[in-house]
């Protein structure tokens, strides 16, 4: 009831019965829940993206992790704004750095056997050029091919 009664005062610019101090404390709790979870995701993404592209699955772990890229982006998407896409291009590289640590972990290869910049621009990992992955059975080969 607190924050309608606050919103309703901000829309009838009865600005001089904010309750400001708290009304500040609660902005900034929900940008570091909101920026919290649209990095999560983002880095969720990139391990998958991580284990496909370098990592040595099996044909049907590849195929779950292609099901987690989806339900990431649906995620992400639902909460995406242009504040938190300029958030996400300014520190992309910090997240993936982290996602490539977690996808080594996970895989097995060597850190070092991943790309030292990310490799994937910041629509294929939203999922905005509608990309998708094919693999090869026999060669456990991945790669990403947009239609």
């Amino acid at each position: 009831a607190w924050l309608e009664a606050q919103v309703e005062n901000l829309r009838l610019g009865n600005y001089e019965q904010l309750d400001i101090h708290n009304l500040i404390t609660e902005l900034t709790t929900l940008i570091y829940q909101e920026t919290g979870e649209v990095r999560n995701y983002v880095y969720n993404i990139l391990v998958c993206f991580l284990l496909i592209n370098y990592g040595q699955q099996e044909v049907s772990l590849m195929e779950f992790l292609m099901a987690e890229i989806n339900v990431h982006r649906l995620h992400l998407n639902s909460k995406l704004t242009i504040s938190f896409r300029f958030y996400l291009e300014d520190n992309i590289e910090e997240i993936y750095d982290k996602a490539k640590q977690t996808a080594s972990l996970k895989s097995g290869v060597s850190r070092d056997k991943f790309p030292l910049l990310c490799p994937f621009k910041l629509d294929e990992i939203l999922g905005g050029e509608h990309l998708h992955f094919e693999f090869q059975v026999e060669q456990k080969s991945l790669g990403a091919k947009q239609f």
